[in-house]
């Protein structure tokens, strides 16, 4: 059985295993990954001397470790790492194309698949619906944790993008990153906010009453929600200081 590597590694093993498939060797060197049910790929020891073969898992073993701040600090997903394998075999031209196109969905345009099925016919084993996909993911995710253009484009070439395809990426990314902010931030689901209307206080055990009113937003009711809650004194003050560490926490983040 060959080593076993986990982490974000399909990339690197993708391009080894591509290179490899045609060429089927009696004396092969098997990988196989832990994360996807041991799925083993054979990479030919003539074609990798012992040595080149140590260097290449270490190096997939430092890949491994890999955080994106693209992807919010985690792993970049395996279907993602698939997708921008597959975009790596466009033209700068064609990827540009297709980035632009996507730009424009994100922000609330028309997307023109006619354009996007031209970029595909150029190569015949090119999924097109892939590569939407992963371009879509790592551009709402670069702008989703606010991450400026020159370390999108170092981290999309450590995914395998080509120079000139992040170069162009990056253009287009940071003249629309403020737009994209705005309309991503827009398209966060929000509840409606509860406002307290009113409250008493019950004699004699002294528990509050609060009245809450939720606003009726955009649904087929016409009236406000209207809620009693009934607390203890108690209760009400592990509520108020819930709510405070809450509202601290959330000023954190935002800083």
């Amino acid at each position: 059985m060959g080593p076993v590597i986990s982490g974000c590694t399909q990339w690197s093993l993708i391009h080894l295993w591509t290179g490899m498939k045609d060429r089927p060797e009696s004396d092969n060197v098997g990988i196989s990954r832990s994360w996807d049910s041991g799925r083993k790929f054979w990479i030919p020891r003539k074609r990798f001397p012992a040595l080149l073969v140590t260097q290449v898992l270490s190096e997939l073993g430092a890949l491994a470790r890999m955080k994106f701040r693209v992807f919010g600090g985690e792993d970049a997903p395996d279907w993602v790492l698939s997708g921008i394998y597959t975009l790596s075999k466009l033209s700068s031209a064609d990827f540009q194309l297709l980035t632009l196109e996507i730009l424009r969905q994100i922000l609330g345009e028309a997307f023109d698949y006619e354009k996007a099925l031209e970029v595909a016919s150029a190569s015949a084993s090119l999924d097109i619906k892939a590569c939407i996909a992963a371009l879509h993911f790592l551009i709402t995710s670069a702008a989703r944790f606010d991450v400026d253009d020159v370390t999108v484009s170092k981290e999309a070439q450590q995914l395998g993008l080509p120079a000139e395809h992040t170069d162009s990426f990056c253009v287009v990314y940071k003249e629309s990153k403020d737009r994209l902010l705005s309309r991503l931030s827009g398209q966060t689901p929000r509840i409606p906010p509860i406002c307290i209307t009113g409250w008493q206080v019950h004699k004699p055990s002294n528990d509050i009453l609060l009245r809450l009113t939720q606003p009726c937003e955009n649904n087929n009711k016409d009236e406000d929600k209207n809620t009693d809650m009934n607390l203890s004194y108690v209760k009400l003050t592990t509520l108020l200081t819930e709510l405070k560490s809450a509202r601290t926490l959330m000023e954190n983040l935002s800083n």
